[in-house]
């Protein structure tokens, strides 16, 4: 029906068209018109949208009175017709269409805000010779996008040891792949290094994004033996001591004071601190797991420190909240 709407409206009449009533042998058919007709709708409008930006205009050329607007769910329109108005309300890509009923006759892609943690990907690896690793990240989608409106522009990494290093080899951007070397402390060795976590955050014009967390690169002594997820935090962090904690722990202690008389239940210490020092809180266990709330924390970097129950000095891991 759509199509025999079409070629009606495009003939082009030679002859008495009262003569042949409901046919359409009366006219002789303009057939780039009718082609033209039946093309789908294209979508022009921004791709970045910022948050504090818009409400940003798209159009749909070929507009129908049949045809309708649809969004994704971080996304809030408002008009209607061949022209409404878009705004984000939560970060991420997300997608404008143009739907007759229940098809999709085309669709454009846009992200929101600053780039999400969650849309790119990071890989340490280390080289064959020194301690140097190369870092390696992806931006996992490949759209289409105008000048000025990338979806990332860069990456600032910065590690939990904070004489760790980075030197970019190969520029950020969405497409190809962005590299840097990660130059760790002169002290650092792997196996009996002190490791370190990498924090990537991404920017664009919208603004910078969530934080990407790598790692450990390298460990030393219970760090070896902890495992502290998830990282970033939202509601609960979990301290998983394993069983292998113990033994450590028991050959540090033999190694402390010869001759000393050692314990045989050995009882860690875990505490949560803020960036300022303060002791929030504090749970000690023999193994296993370790639980802390954090839905009530304010985003930002806290700190985890696990006493073994031997030596005055704990290991100290840097963690992230964000809700």
């Amino acid at each position: 029906m759509q199509i025999e709407n079409i070629i009606k409206a495009t003939a082009d009449p030679i002859a008495d068209a009262s003569s042949y009533p409901g046919q359409l042998g009366a006219g002789r058919l303009n057939a780039f018109c009718a082609v033209l007709g039946m093309r789908p709708p294209d979508i022009t409008g921004q791709y970045l949208i910022c948050y504090n930006g818009g409400p940003y205009t798209f159009s749909a050329s070929n507009w129908d009175s049949t045809y309708s607007w649809e969004i994704s769910n971080n996304l809030t329109k408002s008009g209607s017709g061949s022209s409404i108005t878009i705004s984000g309300n939560n970060g991420g890509r997300g997608w404008v269409s143009v739907k007759k009923g229940s098809v999709e006759l085309t669709k454009k892609y846009v992200y929101v805000g600053g780039p999400l943690y969650t849309d790119f990907k990071v890989e340490i690896t280390p080289l064959q010779t020194g301690n140097v690793y190369h870092g390696y990240i992806t931006w996992l989608y490949k759209d289409p996008y105008p000048s000025g409106q990338s979806p990332i522009d860069r990456y600032e990494w910065s590690y939990s040891d904070p004489d760790w290093s980075t030197q970019e080899l190969k520029p950020a951007g969405p497409y190809p792949m962005s590299k840097v070397k990660i130059i760790p402390p002169w002290y650092f060795s792997p196996g009996n290094g002190v490791g370190t976590y990498a924090y990537i955050v991404g920017y664009n014009s919208c603004n910078y994004g969530s934080i990407y967390v790598a790692g450990p690169i390298g460990s030393r002594g219970l760090s070896g033996f902890v495992k502290i997820f998830p990282n970033p935090a939202d509601i609960i962090l979990n301290v998983e001591i394993d069983a292998e904690a113990y033994a450590h722990a028991i050959s540090n202690e033999q190694s402390i004071t010869e001759g000393q008389r050692l314990k045989t239940e050995l009882s860690f210490e875990v505490r949560l601190y803020d960036s300022l020092g303060n002791l929030l809180q504090q749970q000690k266990t023999t193994g296993g797991t370790v639980q802390f709330n954090v839905s009530n924390l304010p985003d930002g970097f806290y700190y985890v420190h696990i006493y073994d129950g031997v030596s005055n000095t704990p290991t100290k891991q840097q963690i992230v909240v964000q809700h």
